[in-house]
């Protein structure tokens, strides 16, 4: 889950970066428009702004719920592991009572 979230994070910043480029080209090619870009002194501000328009618009293309439902699901189970009774015992070596304990969040996988 991790690797297809880092991929697709990867390639949401590779098309907002090609997109404010795009855009850089166009604003330069067509900058004699006084009309089309009529409050912009920069270039490079304007295609920063494109960049993170874009990334507002695609950032609704990674699926974050289902990112934060997997792993607090993954949280809430492993602590009913901590808490099951049956996967206690007595150590005789300490007097204690031992309990389950969860090292890993990737059980439940």
């Amino acid at each position: 889950m991790n690797l297809i979230f880092a991929a697709q994070i990867i390639q949401i910043f590779f098309f907002c970066a090609v997109f404010s480029v795009a855009s850089r080209s166009f604003v330069a090619s067509h900058r004699s428009s006084e009309y089309l870009f009529e409050g912009i002194e920069s270039e490079g501000l304007y295609s920063l702004g494109i960049f993170f328009s874009f990334w507002g618009i695609l950032i609704r293309y990674i699926p974050f719920d289902v990112i934060f439902q997997t792993e607090t699901g993954k949280i809430i189970y492993s602590k009913f592991m901590e808490w099951d009774l049956s996967m206690t015992h007595y150590d005789k070596n300490t007097n204690e009572l031992v309990s389950c304990r969860v090292q890993s969040m990737q059980l439940p996988e």
